[in-house]
Protein backbone atom coordinates (compact mmCIF):
# COMPACT_ATOMS: atom_id res chain seq x y z
CA UNK A 1 0.00 0.00 0.00
CA UNK A 2 1.26 3.43 -0.32
CA UNK A 3 -1.04 4.55 2.29
CA UNK A 4 -0.07 4.56 5.98
CA UNK A 5 -2.51 4.09 8.58
CA UNK A 6 -1.99 5.47 11.58
CA UNK A 7 -3.80 4.01 14.24
CA UNK A 8 -4.79 5.40 17.82
CA UNK A 9 -4.25 9.27 16.32
CA UNK A 10 -6.23 11.69 14.84
CA UNK A 11 -5.82 14.96 12.09
CA UNK A 12 -3.88 17.67 13.16
CA UNK A 13 -6.08 20.79 13.48
CA UNK A 14 -4.51 23.79 11.80
CA UNK A 15 -4.36 26.08 14.92
CA UNK A 16 -2.58 22.95 16.64
CA UNK A 17 0.78 24.26 16.03
CA UNK A 18 3.11 25.41 18.82
CA UNK A 19 4.06 28.51 18.90
CA UNK A 20 6.68 28.34 21.96
CA UNK A 21 9.20 25.53 20.93
CA UNK A 22 8.39 22.13 23.49
CA UNK A 23 11.66 20.69 25.11
CA UNK A 24 11.83 17.52 24.85
CA UNK A 25 12.72 15.56 27.69
CA UNK A 26 13.25 12.38 25.81
CA UNK A 27 13.81 12.56 21.77
CA UNK A 28 11.48 10.10 19.58
CA UNK A 29 12.82 6.28 19.76
CA UNK A 30 10.66 3.64 18.06
CA UNK A 31 9.74 -0.16 18.79
CA UNK A 32 8.68 -2.82 16.30
CA UNK A 33 5.23 -4.38 17.36
CA UNK A 34 5.22 -6.73 14.33
CA UNK A 35 5.69 -7.38 10.85
CA UNK A 36 3.96 -4.03 10.28
CA UNK A 37 3.58 -2.40 12.57
CA UNK A 38 5.80 0.25 15.64
CA UNK A 39 5.61 3.05 17.91
CA UNK A 40 6.91 6.19 18.07
CA UNK A 41 7.06 7.83 21.33
CA UNK A 42 8.69 10.57 23.03
CA UNK A 43 8.53 12.27 25.98
CA UNK A 44 7.86 16.25 27.20
CA UNK A 45 7.98 17.02 30.84
CA UNK A 46 5.66 20.02 32.21
CA UNK A 47 4.46 20.52 28.34
CA UNK A 48 1.03 19.08 27.53
CA UNK A 49 1.05 19.78 23.97
CA UNK A 50 -0.04 18.62 20.69
CA UNK A 51 3.24 18.20 18.79
CA UNK A 52 1.97 17.04 15.19
CA UNK A 53 4.16 14.16 13.77
CA UNK A 54 4.90 14.07 10.05
CA UNK A 55 4.86 10.97 8.59
CA UNK A 56 6.49 9.74 5.25
CA UNK A 57 6.02 5.91 4.01
CA UNK A 58 8.55 5.15 0.71
CA UNK A 59 7.44 7.57 -2.04
CA UNK A 60 4.09 8.21 -0.65
CA UNK A 61 2.74 11.79 0.15
CA UNK A 62 3.28 12.98 3.94
CA UNK A 63 0.74 12.20 6.42
CA UNK A 64 0.48 14.64 9.20
CA UNK A 65 -0.76 13.03 12.80
CA UNK A 66 -1.18 14.18 16.53
CA UNK A 67 -0.21 11.38 18.94
CA UNK A 68 -2.08 9.95 21.71
CA UNK A 69 -0.33 11.86 24.98
CA UNK A 70 -0.28 9.70 28.41
CA UNK A 71 0.39 11.56 31.39
CA UNK A 72 2.30 10.85 34.37
CA UNK A 73 2.98 13.03 37.46
CA UNK A 74 5.91 12.01 39.29
CA UNK A 75 8.52 13.32 41.74
CA UNK A 76 11.20 11.58 40.03
CA UNK A 77 14.03 13.40 40.27
CA UNK A 78 17.81 12.95 39.80
CA UNK A 79 20.61 13.46 40.65
CA UNK A 80 20.00 16.35 43.30
CA UNK A 81 20.30 19.86 41.59
CA UNK A 82 23.18 20.93 44.46
CA UNK A 83 24.95 17.60 43.61
CA UNK A 84 26.07 18.86 40.06
CA UNK A 85 24.50 21.95 39.23
CA UNK A 86 26.76 22.01 35.79
CA UNK A 87 24.80 18.63 34.28
CA UNK A 88 23.26 19.45 31.34
CA UNK A 89 20.24 16.64 31.35
CA UNK A 90 18.63 16.47 35.22
CA UNK A 91 15.58 14.22 35.58
CA UNK A 92 13.78 16.56 37.24
CA UNK A 93 9.85 16.22 38.55
CA UNK A 94 6.96 16.99 37.47
CA UNK A 95 4.19 16.49 34.72
CA UNK A 96 6.14 13.40 32.73
CA UNK A 97 3.65 13.36 29.18
CA UNK A 98 4.76 10.44 26.73
CA UNK A 99 3.76 10.90 23.37
CA UNK A 100 2.54 7.75 21.29
CA UNK A 101 2.05 7.21 17.82
CA UNK A 102 0.83 3.96 16.72
CA UNK A 103 1.98 3.38 13.08
CA UNK A 104 0.51 0.69 11.23
CA UNK A 105 -0.04 -1.00 7.80
CA UNK A 106 4.01 -0.61 7.36
CA UNK A 107 5.70 -2.46 4.16
CA UNK A 108 8.64 -4.46 5.62
CA UNK A 109 11.88 -3.33 4.14
CA UNK A 110 10.75 0.23 3.18
CA UNK A 111 11.98 3.45 4.63
CA UNK A 112 9.35 5.44 7.13
CA UNK A 113 10.37 8.34 7.63
CA UNK A 114 9.30 10.79 10.47
CA UNK A 115 9.34 15.00 11.88
CA UNK A 116 7.89 16.30 14.95
CA UNK A 117 7.29 19.84 14.62
CA UNK A 118 8.28 21.29 18.28
CA UNK A 119 6.87 24.51 17.67
CA UNK A 120 8.65 28.20 16.60
CA UNK A 121 9.96 26.80 13.47
CA UNK A 122 12.03 23.47 15.49
CA UNK A 123 11.61 20.07 14.32
CA UNK A 124 13.33 16.62 15.21
CA UNK A 125 13.27 14.18 12.43
CA UNK A 126 14.72 10.67 11.58
CA UNK A 127 13.67 7.60 9.67
CA UNK A 128 13.87 3.84 9.99
CA UNK A 129 12.59 0.31 8.20
CA UNK A 130 11.45 -3.15 10.17
CA UNK A 131 13.54 -5.15 7.42
CA UNK A 132 11.75 -7.64 5.39
CA UNK A 133 12.59 -11.31 5.85
CA UNK A 134 15.47 -12.34 3.47
CA UNK A 135 17.12 -8.82 3.55
CA UNK A 136 20.33 -7.95 5.11
CA UNK A 137 20.18 -5.55 7.62
CA UNK A 138 22.56 -4.37 10.61
CA UNK A 139 22.10 -4.08 14.01
CA UNK A 140 24.30 -1.94 17.17
CA UNK A 141 24.62 -3.85 20.47
CA UNK A 142 25.57 -1.92 23.35
CA UNK A 143 25.45 -2.54 27.65
CA UNK A 144 26.01 -0.74 30.04
CA UNK A 145 25.69 2.98 28.78
CA UNK A 146 27.35 5.36 31.19
CA UNK A 147 29.57 8.17 31.88
CA UNK A 148 31.63 9.33 30.78
CA UNK A 149 32.11 8.13 27.37
CA UNK A 150 28.40 6.72 25.74
CA UNK A 151 28.64 10.07 23.77
CA UNK A 152 31.72 8.71 21.90
CA UNK A 153 30.41 5.06 21.83
CA UNK A 154 27.23 6.47 19.92
CA UNK A 155 29.21 8.30 17.49
CA UNK A 156 31.26 5.70 16.55
CA UNK A 157 28.62 3.63 15.97
CA UNK A 158 25.81 5.64 14.39
CA UNK A 159 28.09 6.06 10.90
CA UNK A 160 27.01 2.06 10.54
CA UNK A 161 23.86 2.82 9.95
CA UNK A 162 22.16 0.56 11.40
CA UNK A 163 18.32 -0.95 10.78
CA UNK A 164 18.38 -2.16 14.78
CA UNK A 165 19.48 -1.11 18.19
CA UNK A 166 19.72 -3.42 20.95
CA UNK A 167 20.70 -2.70 24.37
CA UNK A 168 22.14 -5.52 26.96
CA UNK A 169 20.51 -3.65 30.11
CA UNK A 170 22.09 -0.83 32.57
CA UNK A 171 21.03 2.31 30.12
CA UNK A 172 22.22 4.13 33.21
CA UNK A 173 23.14 4.47 36.33
CA UNK A 174 21.60 6.47 39.47
CA UNK A 175 24.70 5.84 41.51
CA UNK A 176 26.32 7.76 39.26
CA UNK A 177 25.42 11.86 39.57
CA UNK A 178 26.40 12.43 35.67
CA UNK A 179 23.91 9.68 34.53
CA UNK A 180 20.18 10.69 34.15
CA UNK A 181 17.56 9.33 31.48
CA UNK A 182 16.98 12.40 30.20
CA UNK A 183 20.64 12.34 28.97
CA UNK A 184 20.27 9.23 27.98
CA UNK A 185 17.72 9.45 25.32
CA UNK A 186 19.50 12.76 24.49
CA UNK A 187 23.17 10.77 23.95
CA UNK A 188 21.47 7.98 21.88
CA UNK A 189 19.59 10.23 19.93
CA UNK A 190 21.45 9.83 16.95
CA UNK A 191 20.83 5.97 16.96
CA UNK A 192 17.31 6.04 17.96
CA UNK A 193 16.58 8.59 14.93
CA UNK A 194 17.53 5.71 12.32
CA UNK A 195 16.86 2.82 14.37
CA UNK A 196 14.24 1.03 16.54
CA UNK A 197 15.70 0.75 19.59
CA UNK A 198 14.93 -2.52 21.99
CA UNK A 199 16.81 -2.67 25.31
CA UNK A 200 16.81 -5.45 27.71
CA UNK A 201 16.58 -4.40 31.97
CA UNK A 202 19.50 -4.32 34.00
CA UNK A 203 20.61 -4.20 37.41
CA UNK A 204 20.58 -0.57 37.43
CA UNK A 205 17.13 -0.17 36.24
CA UNK A 206 15.92 -1.14 40.00
CA UNK A 207 18.04 1.09 42.12
CA UNK A 208 14.96 3.30 43.28
CA UNK A 209 12.22 5.63 43.01
CA UNK A 210 10.13 3.11 41.46
CA UNK A 211 12.62 3.77 38.49
CA UNK A 212 11.63 0.42 36.72
CA UNK A 213 8.13 1.50 36.15
CA UNK A 214 8.40 4.88 36.13
CA UNK A 215 10.93 5.26 32.98
CA UNK A 216 11.80 1.52 31.75
CA UNK A 217 8.59 0.02 31.76
CA UNK A 218 6.50 3.18 30.59
CA UNK A 219 9.21 4.24 27.83
CA UNK A 220 9.21 0.45 26.81
CA UNK A 221 5.86 -1.36 27.57
CA UNK A 222 4.55 -2.65 24.23
CA UNK A 223 7.25 -3.81 22.45
CA UNK A 224 7.63 -6.73 20.05
CA UNK A 225 4.87 -9.04 19.14
CA UNK A 226 5.32 -11.40 22.31
CA UNK A 227 5.55 -9.79 25.42
CA UNK A 228 5.00 -9.91 29.15
CA UNK A 229 4.86 -6.61 30.29
CA UNK A 230 8.29 -4.66 29.85
CA UNK A 231 9.89 -7.74 31.91
CA UNK A 232 10.73 -9.38 28.89
CA UNK A 233 9.79 -9.28 24.78
CA UNK A 234 10.34 -10.86 21.45
CA UNK A 235 9.97 -9.72 17.74
CA UNK A 236 11.18 -10.28 14.40
CA UNK A 237 13.38 -8.20 11.72
CA UNK A 238 14.55 -9.57 8.45
CA UNK A 239 13.30 -12.85 9.25
CA UNK A 240 15.52 -12.81 12.54
CA UNK A 241 13.87 -13.63 15.77
CA UNK A 242 15.13 -11.51 18.54
CA UNK A 243 14.77 -12.44 22.15
CA UNK A 244 15.31 -9.81 24.82
CA UNK A 245 14.62 -11.84 28.53
CA UNK A 246 15.21 -10.46 32.00
CA UNK A 247 17.54 -11.68 34.15
CA UNK A 248 16.92 -9.63 37.31
CA UNK A 249 15.86 -11.22 40.40
CA UNK A 250 12.41 -12.57 40.73
CA UNK A 251 12.10 -12.91 36.66
CA UNK A 252 13.95 -16.88 37.69
CA UNK A 253 16.25 -17.21 35.02
CA UNK A 254 17.55 -19.74 36.82
CA UNK A 255 14.66 -21.92 37.53
CA UNK A 256 13.34 -24.21 34.73
CA UNK A 257 9.74 -23.78 35.80
CA UNK A 258 9.68 -20.22 35.93
CA UNK A 259 6.84 -18.45 33.68
CA UNK A 260 10.01 -16.54 31.94
CA UNK A 261 11.95 -19.54 30.80
CA UNK A 262 8.70 -21.41 30.07
CA UNK A 263 7.85 -18.24 27.70
CA UNK A 264 11.32 -18.76 26.32
CA UNK A 265 11.16 -22.23 25.54
CA UNK A 266 7.59 -21.74 23.76
CA UNK A 267 9.40 -18.82 21.79
CA UNK A 268 12.26 -21.37 20.70
CA UNK A 269 9.87 -24.10 19.93
CA UNK A 270 8.11 -21.23 17.99
CA UNK A 271 10.78 -19.99 15.81
CA UNK A 272 13.00 -23.33 15.32
CA UNK A 273 13.29 -22.24 11.72
CA UNK A 274 14.33 -18.99 12.07
CA UNK A 275 17.63 -17.69 13.09
CA UNK A 276 17.74 -16.48 16.85
CA UNK A 277 19.83 -14.18 18.86
CA UNK A 278 19.03 -14.17 22.73
CA UNK A 279 19.95 -11.16 24.23
CA UNK A 280 19.90 -10.17 28.37
CA UNK A 281 21.62 -7.91 31.12
CA UNK A 282 24.15 -10.77 33.12
CA UNK A 283 26.46 -12.94 31.31
CA UNK A 284 26.19 -17.13 31.95
CA UNK A 285 29.84 -17.08 30.46
CA UNK A 286 32.67 -14.69 31.10
CA UNK A 287 36.13 -14.37 33.13
CA UNK A 288 35.64 -10.89 34.10
CA UNK A 289 34.64 -8.64 37.03
CA UNK A 290 31.54 -9.94 37.63
CA UNK A 291 31.34 -13.87 38.07
CA UNK A 292 28.98 -16.50 35.63
CA UNK A 293 25.67 -16.32 37.07
CA UNK A 294 26.00 -20.23 36.43
CA UNK A 295 22.60 -21.30 38.12
CA UNK A 296 20.96 -19.89 34.71
CA UNK A 297 23.63 -21.31 32.48
CA UNK A 298 22.62 -24.89 33.67
CA UNK A 299 19.04 -23.95 32.77
CA UNK A 300 19.71 -21.48 29.64
CA UNK A 301 22.41 -23.35 27.82
CA UNK A 302 20.87 -26.45 27.38
CA UNK A 303 18.24 -24.41 25.64
CA UNK A 304 19.92 -22.41 23.66
CA UNK A 305 22.37 -25.56 22.29
CA UNK A 306 19.27 -27.71 21.76
CA UNK A 307 17.41 -24.86 20.05
CA UNK A 308 19.95 -23.74 17.87
CA UNK A 309 20.25 -20.20 19.11
CA UNK A 310 22.50 -18.57 16.75
CA UNK A 311 23.90 -15.79 19.08
CA UNK A 312 23.55 -14.84 23.10
CA UNK A 313 24.63 -11.20 23.91
CA UNK A 314 24.82 -10.01 27.26
CA UNK A 315 26.72 -7.00 29.25
CA UNK A 316 26.98 -6.43 33.14
CA UNK A 317 31.22 -6.68 32.86
CA UNK A 318 32.67 -3.93 31.47
CA UNK A 319 35.05 -4.94 28.73
CA UNK A 320 34.38 -7.34 25.72
CA UNK A 321 34.64 -11.34 25.25
CA UNK A 322 33.74 -13.71 22.54
CA UNK A 323 33.46 -17.68 23.53
CA UNK A 324 31.89 -20.05 22.06
CA UNK A 325 30.39 -22.72 23.83
CA UNK A 326 28.84 -26.09 22.00
CA UNK A 327 29.06 -24.35 19.35
CA UNK A 328 26.83 -21.48 20.51
CA UNK A 329 28.41 -17.84 20.43
CA UNK A 330 27.94 -15.95 23.26
CA UNK A 331 29.41 -12.32 23.12
CA UNK A 332 29.79 -10.07 26.17
CA UNK A 333 29.89 -6.25 25.71
CA UNK A 334 29.32 -3.67 28.69
CA UNK A 335 31.71 -1.37 27.22
CA UNK A 336 28.84 1.32 26.47
CA UNK A 337 30.82 3.92 28.17
CA UNK A 338 30.97 3.04 31.75
CA UNK A 339 34.86 2.87 34.09
CA UNK A 340 35.82 -0.80 32.53
CA UNK A 341 36.52 -3.85 34.26
CA UNK A 342 39.60 -6.22 33.55
CA UNK A 343 38.52 -9.02 31.86
CA UNK A 344 40.68 -11.52 33.24
CA UNK A 345 39.98 -11.66 36.54
CA UNK A 346 38.60 -15.51 36.65
CA UNK A 347 40.84 -17.03 34.21
CA UNK A 348 41.74 -19.34 36.89
CA UNK A 349 39.00 -20.31 38.48
CA UNK A 350 37.17 -21.54 35.04
CA UNK A 351 40.09 -23.14 32.82
CA UNK A 352 37.77 -24.90 30.60
CA UNK A 353 35.82 -21.08 29.72
CA UNK A 354 39.12 -19.73 29.42
CA UNK A 355 39.58 -22.23 26.59
CA UNK A 356 36.30 -21.58 25.17
CA UNK A 357 37.01 -17.60 25.09
CA UNK A 358 38.04 -16.67 21.34
CA UNK A 359 38.53 -13.14 21.33
CA UNK A 360 38.49 -10.48 24.84
CA UNK A 361 39.27 -6.94 24.87
CA UNK A 362 39.08 -4.01 27.69
CA UNK A 363 37.83 -1.40 26.12
CA UNK A 364 34.61 0.84 25.80
CA UNK A 365 33.14 0.27 22.47
CA UNK A 366 29.61 -1.71 20.18
CA UNK A 367 29.25 -4.72 18.59
CA UNK A 368 28.48 -4.75 15.20
CA UNK A 369 26.18 -7.15 13.90
CA UNK A 370 25.54 -7.57 9.79
CA UNK A 371 22.68 -10.20 9.00
CA UNK A 372 22.90 -12.00 5.35
CA UNK A 373 21.56 -15.02 4.31
CA UNK A 374 24.39 -17.18 5.61
CA UNK A 375 25.18 -15.85 8.94
CA UNK A 376 25.82 -12.77 11.39
CA UNK A 377 29.16 -10.96 10.19
CA UNK A 378 30.17 -9.89 13.64
CA UNK A 379 32.73 -6.89 14.42
CA UNK A 380 33.58 -5.06 17.38
CA UNK A 381 34.84 -1.58 17.69
CA UNK A 382 36.03 0.64 20.67
CA UNK A 383 36.07 4.30 20.81
CA UNK A 384 38.88 5.02 18.67
CA UNK A 385 37.48 3.61 15.64
CA UNK A 386 40.08 0.15 16.06
CA UNK A 387 38.37 -3.23 15.11
CA UNK A 388 38.89 -5.23 18.40
CA UNK A 389 36.95 -8.64 16.81
CA UNK A 390 35.81 -9.85 13.82
CA UNK A 391 33.99 -12.97 13.36
CA UNK A 392 31.76 -14.47 10.86
CA UNK A 393 28.73 -16.96 12.45
CA UNK A 394 27.10 -19.04 10.21
CA UNK A 395 23.52 -20.00 11.48
CA UNK A 396 23.22 -22.72 13.13
CA UNK A 397 21.75 -26.07 11.24
CA UNK A 398 19.91 -28.86 14.10
CA UNK A 399 19.88 -32.30 13.00
CA UNK A 400 16.53 -33.51 11.58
Amino acid sequence: MLWLLLACAKDAPVDSVVQIPADLSAPPWVLITGPNSALLRFETLDQDLELPVEVVLGAADPVTRIPERSRLQTDFAFPPVEANPELMYQDLPGLRVLHELALEELVPGERVAWRVELGGGEFVEGSFRIPAPGQDFVAIFTGDTMFPKLSEVVDGAAPFAPDLYIHGGDLQYQTNPFDTWTGLMHSIAPLTAQAPFHPAVGNHEYEGQDEFAVMFERFFEGAGDANQGTAYHAFTAGGVRFIALNSEGEHGLGDAESPQVQWLTQELIAHSTDPVVVYFHRPIITLAEHEPKLDMRAVLHPLFEGHGVDLVLTAHNHSYERFEMDQVPYVVDGGGGAFLYSATVHEETYPEDLARREAVDKSMGFTVLRFGSEGIDLERYDIDGEQVDAALLPYRELPD
